[in-house]
């Protein structure tokens, strides 16, 4: 519980100066997250933005603070309902893009998850990942029986980080909800309750195993659609 709450801190702590140090302080201070506004012309460019601006600005500090917030910002870039346009189109600006896991540590995952060496479960791995994100990476293997599959491991701990964070954002669309008049207008606790169910389905590949099969399904009489094959079950296979 200690580790937990210590993690919560740091982290809060982390997001406020990130957002401070964007410009956001006068934002801050209205939700009660800061004793007072910065003085100067700080403020007053803060008070003064215009909405291209603070797209710029979010979709900056988004970035900064990592997978999370990289992906509520794709998502809010969507709701054209709720979000101004200005905003939106710099918040479709944000990549989901992230340093690759090394090789070493994606091989001694798989062996672990799958209980044997990758040697025994591929004829052939690539080290050289297909693609890279925040969440996870893919990577193309040869499996036993001759066929080629792309393989998608979640990055070591994103779960855990991730859960901090929306456990955050979760306190926060309360605090805005109860200080901000826009903010109880568009139901942002919804919203950002309908986020954290998105992200959690994000992060359990099962879930996408699942839709992929669906898809794959309604579309298998439409030859101008390919859905490759989905392996699911590798995982539990291997265990039981």
């Amino acid at each position: 519980m200690l580790g937990k709450r210590l993690r919560h801190t740091k982290r809060y702590q982390e997001i406020i100066n990130v957002f401070l140090k964007n410009g956001f302080s006068h934002f801050l201070y209205r939700l009660g997250l800061t004793r007072s506004a910065s003085s100067g012309r700080h403020t007053d460019a803060a008070i003064n933005m215009n909405m291209q601006d603070i797209g710029k600005k979010l979709c900056h500090t988004f970035q900064e603070l990592g997978p999370t917030f990289i992906k509520l910002g794709q998502i809010a870039s969507t709701r054209r309902d709720s979000i101004p346009p200005e905003i939106a189109r710099e918040l479709e600006k944000l990549q989901d893009e992230a340093v690759s896991i090394p090789f070493e540590e994606i091989k001694a995952l798989i062996e672990k998850e799958l209980d044997d060496n990758l040697n025994n479960l591929f004829v052939e791995f690539s080290e050289k990942p297909l693609a890279t994100a925040s969440i996870g990476q893919v990577h193309t293997a040869h499996l036993l029986t001759g066929e080629e599959v792309a393989i998608k491991i979640q990055r070591p701990g994103i779960r855990r980080s991730i859960e901090v964070d929306l456990e955050i954002l979760q306190g926060i669309a309360r605090m805005m909800e109860a200080r901000i008049s826009w903010a109880k207008t568009y139901h942002i606790r919804e919203r950002i309750g309908e986020f954290i169910d998105s992200l959690h389905d994000e992060l359990d590949y099962m879930v996408e195993g699942r839709n992929a099969e669906r898809i794959a399904k309604r579309f298998k009489r439409q030859n101008s659609v390919h859905i490759p094959p989905y392996i699911l079950g590798l995982f539990d296979q291997k265990k039981s």
